[in-house]
């Protein structure tokens, strides 16, 4: 801890207190003294002087050493003014020193340690303790690391798998004649689709209940296709696999597929008792062919079941589809539905010219 006691010793405060004091006592009974003998100067010549047996001269001499005294005590008061402020500058000097003092003191360094060597064993201590602490923690990795290598040499040793071969897509025409069997690979999972069954049963049920609807709106009428869509939708047919859903799109009814997640995984369909397998077993090479429509989740899902297709020599081909988009198809049926506009009549012009041979028909699939 730095020590005080010089600004305490060089504090004059104190003894410039007292003499000012001292100084100004004295100016007052010199004061006092000069009133006093001008006042009895003064009863003195009121009455007779020589009652008192003071002749004239003594009096004229009182009155001049008053005078003196007057004089003495102006110069007197003059030099304890020049005392004053000389007090008051040396004062204010001696603040500005000890304000240098304590400023000097607080930017001194601090003092050296008495014993530096003391300082270097606390910083070897240190070093040494960090020492052994590494040593423990490094020890602690080797022992994990054997019992880790341990741990290795004891499992058995993975065989990669065999590496999976895909066939540069062909795109064509499949074979004239060829049935379609649709399977879907979307969440993990393979599953056989039949829209086309689905779909057939959804008309006889729309076309069910479409009699009271057609009733009420009488012979060329239209129905309100919301209510009819409600009403399918409050039991909506199923096959185990897909549920469908009625909509109206652009007035017209279209049948949404909504998958149930009850397909199978690869490491079920590979079993020769699978469903999928059994499904392949009863298409022809020459009278079948198998789609696939392919999420992206489930590319790897395809690629194992149509390797197995390969094996079996069943064309097949895909249709990717993005992540959000949900299967559907038209309903086949065509209805008129309430608040459909009109068609605007045909605007005179000039004749069109007779329509030539229709185009060739496209392919309803093609494989790869």
């Amino acid at each position: 801890m730095k020590s005080r006691r010089g600004a305490e010793e060089m504090n004059l405060d104190f003894l410039l207190d007292t003499l000012t004091n001292v100084v100004g006592i004295l100016i007052l009974i010199l004061v006092l003294n000069t009133l006093n003998i001008k006042q009895a100067v003064e009863r003195i010549r009121e009455l007779d002087p020589s009652q008192f047996g003071i002749t004239v001269e003594q009096l004229t001499e009182i009155e001049q050493q008053q005078q003196e005294a007057r004089t003495e005590v102006a110069e007197l008061a003059t030099q304890a003014f020049g005392v004053d402020v000389v007090l008051d500058e040396n004062r204010r000097e001696l603040q500005q020193l000890q304000l240098q003092l304590v400023e000097l003191r607080r930017t001194m360094p601090e003092r050296p340690p008495d014993d530096p060597a003391k300082e270097i064993r606390q910083v070897v201590q240190t070093q040494e303790k960090t020492v052994q602490q590494l040593e423990q923690q490094l020890e602690k990795i080797e022992v994990e690391v054997e019992q880790m290598q341990a741990r290795v040499e004891d499992k058995p040793e993975m065989k990669v798998p065999a590496p999976k071969v895909v066939s540069l897509p062909n795109p064509r025409a499949a074979p004239e004649g060829a049935q379609v069997v649709m399977f879907l690979c979307k969440g993990g999972e393979l599953m056989y689709f039949a829209p086309d069954q689905l779909r057939d049963r959804a008309q006889k049920r729309v076309q069910y209940l479409m009699r009271p609807l057609l009733a009420k709106a009488g012979p060329g009428g239209a129905i309100d296709c919301q209510q009819l869509v409600d009403n399918y939708n409050r039991d909506p047919l199923s096959d185990g696999d897909f549920r469908t859903r009625l909509v109206v799109q652009n007035y017209n009814l279209v049948l949404f597929y909504e998958y149930q997640g009850s397909g199978e995984t690869p490491e079920r369909f590979r079993n020769f008792n699978s469903r999928y397998q059994s499904v392949l077993r009863k298409m022809h090479p020459e009278k079948n062919y198998a789609r696939f429509l392919v999420w992206p989740d489930s590319f790897d899902v395809y690629v194992e079941a149509r390797s197995l297709c390969d094996q079996r020599g069943i064309l097949a081909g895909w249709e990717p589809y993005s992540e959000n988009y949900e299967w559907r198809t038209s309903l086949g049926l065509k209805v008129e539905c309430e608040g459909k506009p009109k068609p605007e009549p045909a605007k005179p012009g000039p004749a069109k010219p007779a329509p030539g041979p229709p185009p060739p028909p496209l392919p309803n699939d093609t494989i790869d």
